[in-house]
């Protein structure tokens, strides 16, 4: 018997289970071939849906907290500077609103950055068909909307400091034109499976409308090595595009401390009348008052405190006998120090003969300004 005759009547008496294989086989080879064609076609959805979103955006560089100036983008090749806030649209008279919108604030050259053809700015306000459609604006013509969002703060709306000010923007504008998909119009750098909603403005009004002349906080290139462009963001960012400063110092200031005290006589405060009263505390404001009065006179440098205060006896229903402050006096030079010093004791002689009350003044330290040297100064000022 050979080989041939051996498979032949193998196949011939297991036949049910060689069927079996073949189909186990068929089975298997079909889910395998289904699963490839499945992933390459999810992968050709997510890489379409990428490439509709970003458009020819290679490298985005966005500010984590606060904003960068607008001239940052020159000095970044082929960069485009960009504003985004959160904010909500709505049709004005029936209650169609969205919320969760991004409000772009864009130049003309953003539309460039389409992986359609580049449609161009209008110098309007430009809805995405995706916005359009949550807000029911399909085949409207010229539809009016109304834009809200709130003024960039460094304090949150919710911290205990905010204020009460309301920092809501309104804007009522007509809708100009729809963006499509591939015209930057379904632009997002979130990572998301809902459509973006998005809204976009030129530069300049929004912000305007925000507070934010000449600012962004989103910068968008089409250079693909974020390296090149990490570079030359680095490079090219000035302390003024981060919105900083450098205060120029020109000396160490001087300072003056006082002790003072101011004696009055304790009384109660129901049977003793207003013009009999020999009220310490009283006094003793007027002289903290004079204290500030005098650091404004000699500004930008001249300082005045008022840092410790004691009260005696510090009772609800006593006239305060006795009051003991502190007093600080700063400045950049001994010639000013020393004017501010004499109008303090000047004060206070005409306080005591003005009020008839014991005041005693004691100064208890004194250190003389450094001034640095005026080219030190002079270089950090260039």
């Amino acid at each position: 018997m050979n080989r041939i005759r051996l498979t032949a009547r193998s196949l011939r008496h297991y036949w049910r289970w060689q069927i079996g294989l073949a189909l186990g086989v068929g089975v298997a080879a079909a889910v395998i071939a289904g699963s490839l064609v499945t992933g390459d076609s999810v992968r050709a959805t997510l890489a379409k849906q990428a490439e509709v979103r970003l458009g020819k955006v290679g490298t985005a560089v966005a500010a984590a907290d606060g904003f960068f100036t607008e001239a940052l983008a020159a000095r970044v090749p082929g960069a485009v500077p960009v504003l985004l806030v959160q904010g909500t649209v709505s049709v004005p008279g029936d209650g169609r609103r969205a919320n969760g919108v991004n409000i772009f604030g864009v130049r003309d050259d953003f539309w460039t950055l389409g992986s359609g053809p580049a449609a161009g700015g209008t110098g309007g306000l430009i809805l995405n068909e995706a916005l359009t459609k949550a807000l029911g604006l399909d085949g409207a013509e010229k539809p009016e909307v109304i834009v809200r969002f709130e003024k960039p703060s460094l304090i949150s709306r919710d911290a205990p400091l905010s204020g009460e000010t309301d920092l809501t923007v309104t804007l009522r504008e007509a809708v100009a034109r729809v963006a499509g998909e591939e015209a930057m119009g379904a632009f997002s750098l979130k990572a998301q499976q809902e459509p973006a909603l998005n809204v976009y403005l030129p530069l300049a009004k929004l912000q305007e409308a925000a507070g934010l002349p000449g600012r962004a906080n989103l910068l968008l290139s089409p250079e693909g090595k974020t390296e090149a462009v990490s570079q030359a963001v680095q490079g090219g960012m000035t302390l003024e595009d981060a919105g900083l400063t450098i205060g120029v110092v020109p000396a160490v200031m001087g300072l003056s401390w006082y002790d003072c005290v101011v004696q009055g006589m304790e009384a109660h405060a129901g049977p003793t009348p207003m013009p009999l009263r020999k009220d310490a505390l009283q006094v003793a404001t007027t002289i903290m008052q004079e204290v500030v009065s005098i650091a404004n006179r000699y500004p930008p440098y001249g300082r005045g405190t008022v840092g410790f205060v004691q009260v005696f006896p510090n009772s609800r229903n006593v006239i305060p006998g006795e009051v003991k402050f502190s007093i600080d006096l700063r400045n950049v030079s001994d010639a000013l120090l020393d004017t501010m010093h004499a109008e303090i004791l000047a004060f206070i002689e005409t306080t005591r003969s003005q009020s008839g009350l014991g005041i005693t003044i004691e100064r208890v330290s004194y250190y003389p300004p450094c001034p640095f040297h005026p080219e030190c100064v002079g270089a950090v000022r260039a």
